[in-house]
């Protein structure tokens, strides 16, 4: 990419780096590792249970106990999939409510009509990922992750606050672009990135945010080297070591 450099492999969040640590991961060998559901419907509902503000473990507990009460083979209305996702939910032995029952509820609920009377293009990612957004509650980011999670699409890209922020590091964001607004410009320089590295985009989006979401005092302090702000952006880590966010890497295993 004209501008980008390529940098040492040694060096934190260069695209050398990225190339090694997908290398050196294995995740390039196993790149059909993401569904979390059996079908479509599974999927859609799966992923518009996680996202923003709810971690790995309570989407995926807040997922099964739908599934199992039969939620995504048959037509709910909303209130009953608040009234089940208001119930408490085991996550990791301690009963946990899941933060948004009526809100998700609206969506699901909405989803689910809308994928029984429809029929989803699936010849490519960015064409299911612009189906998706068709569905209310269910913007860029989150179609992107059921058409990657589906189809392991690898021409569309997850983008959140921790590709923001690589990006910026390697040299293809401003710390100002903005993910809602510039979400398919930023995706194209992301899929350009990933192609001039040599690695696929959706194997590199889950490589970075694991890296990333590991390492915030590092991510704070280079950020903060290259002049970036709390009031950019793509903001500033938390001075702690607490990781917050999105959990493929929970979701992935089931």
């Amino acid at each position: 990419m004209p501008g980008v450099l390529w940098g040492r492999a040694s060096t934190p969040f260069t695209p050398a780096f990225w190339r090694l640590a997908c290398i050196a991961s294995g995740a390039i060998l196993d790149q059909s590792r993401y569904h979390l559901g059996t079908s479509l419907k599974e999927e859609v509902v799966a992923c518009l249970l996680g996202g923003h503000g709810v971690t790995g473990e309570l989407g995926l507990a807040a997922y099964n106990h739908l599934r199992l009460n039969h939620v995504v083979d048959r037509q709910h209305s909303a209130e009953h999939i608040e009234k089940l996702l208001s119930e408490p939910l085991d996550v990791g032995g301690r009963p946990i409510r899941y933060r948004y029952p009526r809100q998700k509820a609206k969506y699901i609920s909405a989803a689910i009509v809308y994928l029984n009377a429809n029929t989803p293009p699936e010849d490519c990612g960015k064409a299911l990922r612009d189906w998706l957004t068709a569905i209310p509650g269910i913007g860029h980011k989150t179609a992107s992750w059921i058409a990657r999670n589906w189809l392991d699409a690898q021409d569309i890209a997850i983008l959140d606050i921790h590709i923001h922020r690589a990006g910026v590091l390697a040299g293809i964001f401003s710390p100002n672009d903005n993910v809602t607004r510039d979400y398919l410009r930023m995706e194209e320089s992301f899929v350009t990135l990933a192609e001039g590295i040599g690695i696929p985009a959706n194997i590199l989006d889950n490589q970075i945010w694991n890296e990333l979401r590991l390492t915030p005092s590092t991510v704070r302090q280079m950020l903060i080297d290259r002049g970036v702000t709390s009031v950019d952006c793509c903001g500033l880590p938390p001075a702690n070591n607490r990781s917050t966010g999105r959990n493929y890497e929970l979701f992935a295993t089931t």
